[in-house]
């Protein structure tokens, strides 16, 4: 039988916990997520996700290439629709716009009902370049899920199958949670189809037996900037560590107060960025906040060899985030994004050990290094700092 006092102590413990937390209410307890690294874990447990639907499968990628990820995960969601499983399909007109249509008529061919979130059409009202749909969802008979920073890519795959190895994370889970990823990638289905008949919401999933973790899935778009506040707020809680790893990280004013104010707490704060970026843009732009954040206690290290692509955080060892999102103005203030939030001990370690092990390959950036730059470069990341609006 337990005790009066140890229902107190993990009472106590809740909520010392849920204190990082700005959406206490959209919590769901019963969860179990499993952190997947790269494409060389990401892309077989989703693949064998699909392969065992017997219901629904509903994928959504900013990017789908018609490459041997894209056709791999294309191919198996054909085979699923000829099952008759029924399958919905979303991916992005800009992260597509060079992607030979041939593998979305094929799909459709084959029965999978797909969606062009926001096609490029000039001729069209409300279209435009921005705003875009940046999310990467799979989301298989409401019983389980995906969500991370994975596009379908060969960039992402290992470089044993011939691809690139951009360094990523990705999350597996299952519980309640579900329901609310699955409910987002709906509203933007839906929107896409222009349908006023919505379809079903599925019930809410019972809590998976005998997970005890709780989580949130967090989005963003043009109106809704549920994870910026969540940032903010859980950096504001924060009094031990804020280590952040993030493939286009130009924090607003806000976040950056929020770091120096957690610094001068004596929080250990480090941020892993890229060193060689595929939007070269937002290199040099960032590089421009470099001086101001290392004055102001924050430690910045630079990811060595291939991209690195990842969207994580981990605060305190307790708050652990894992999705789409970059920290930049057009993931917090307008793309449709989503992040998975999970607030658990062991997760969070198991992050913060993932981060560890990535430092061994980086480089740590110093303020001798920011003060020796040329004038070129200095130059350069003055004037790219002023467009970051639109980067």
């Amino acid at each position: 039988m337990v005790s009066k006092q140890e229902i107190e102590c993990q009472d106590s413990v809740t909520e010392d916990l849920t204190r990082y937390v700005r959406y206490k209410r959209r919590l769901r307890k019963g969860s179990k997520v499993q952190l997947l690294n790269n494409g060389r874990e990401g892309f077989p447990a989703m693949l064998q996700a699909i392969q065992e639907a017997e219901s629904f499968i509903h994928i959504g990628s900013y990017i789908w290439r018609g490459d041997d990820v894209g056709w791999r995960f294309a191919e198996t969601l054909c085979k699923k629709s000829r099952q008759g499983v029924i399958v919905r399909a979303v991916y992005d007109a800009v992260g597509c716009f060079d992607v030979d249509p041939l593998i979305f008529e094929t799909m459709e061919v084959e029965g999978v009902q797909v969606v062009e979130y926001r096609p490029l059409k000039p001729w069209r009202p409300r279209w435009g370049l921005l705003r875009r749909n940046h999310r990467k969802i799979l989301v298989v008979d409401n019983k389980v899920a995906f969500v991370g920073g994975l596009n379908l890519s060969m960039q992402h795959e290992s470089k044993e199958n011939g691809g690139e190895n951009w360094r990523d994370a990705h999350v597996r889970f299952e519980g309640p949670a579900v329901n609310d990823l699955n409910r987002l990638f709906l509203n933007v289905w839906e929107k896409g189809k222009h349908t006023r008949r919505r379809l079903p919401r599925r019930p809410v999933v019972a809590a998976v037996q005998p997970a005890n973790q709780s989580v949130s899935i967090l989005s963003s778009n043009r109106f809704q900037r549920d994870i910026r506040t969540s940032y903010l707020h859980a950096i504001r809680q924060a009094h031990k560590s804020i280590w952040i790893s993030n493939a286009y990280f130009v924090p607003d004013l806000r976040i950056r107060k929020a770091l120096y104010q957690a610094a001068k707490r004596g929080a250990d704060i480090r941020i892993i960025l890229p060193s060689v970026s595929d939007i070269k843009m937002v290199a040099w732009a960032v590089r421009h906040l470099y001086g101001r954040l290392i004055k102001n206690g924050v430690r910045l290290f630079e990811w060595q060899g291939s991209m690195l692509h990842c969207k994580t955080a981990v605060i305190d060892d307790v708050w652990s985030t894992v999705g789409s999102s970059n920290l930049d103005h057009l993931s917090l203030r307008s793309n449709l994004e989503v992040n998975i939030l999970v607030l658990d001990r062991t997760f969070g370690r198991e992050v913060k050990d993932n981060f560890e092990k990535d430092l061994e390959n980086c480089r740590e950036f110093t303020l001798r290094d920011w003060q020796e730059r040329s004038w070129w470069q200095r130059l350069r990341s003055w004037f790219f700092y002023g467009l970051r609006w639109i980067l």
